[in-house]
């Protein structure tokens, strides 16, 4: 064998997340959100995600998914996917901001369907939106 199999895990908060295994809570139900911070100056902010899975989900569970983000470096990794369609997606906000969209108008009319159509509830897209329409009802 190639050392793949060599380890497993012996405590149940250890076990890495199976898609065909588990239960579906950690396919379903959100877990991984994002906070937009704002450079100011003209810069571009930069995404910061973090795991806040269900507050009636098991203790093990929780474990479960902060060690998964962690294990796979998800906060960077999806920092960086962030970053890369960050610039188009405000230079859309700004375009309708100089027509007179008001903010409401604008996170309704690109920023909510970027949340529902991401491709899971815990994609680097779905946290991306969900800060931005925060970040813009402030």
């Amino acid at each position: 064998m190639d050392g793949k199999a060599a380890v497993f895990a012996i405590q149940a908060e250890h076990q890495i997340i199976q898609p065909y295994l588990d239960h579906e809570r950690f396919f379903n139900e959100q877990w991984i959100f994002a906070r937009y911070e704002e450079e100011g100056g003209g810069e571009p902010g930069q995404f910061e995600y973090f795991v806040n899975p269900p507050s009636n989900w098991s203790e093990t569970d929780k474990r479960r998914v902060e060690r998964h983000f962690e294990d796979f470096n998800l906060g960077h990794r999806y920092s960086v996917k962030a970053a890369q369609i960050l610039g188009t997606v405000m230079a859309q906000v700004a375009s309708l901001q100089r027509i007179g969209l008001n903010n409401q108008v604008i996170s309704e009319t690109i920023l909510a369907p970027g949340v529902s159509t991401a491709q899971f509830s815990n994609h680097w897209q779905c946290g991306l939106y969900q800060a931005l329409m925060r970040h813009f009802e402030e």
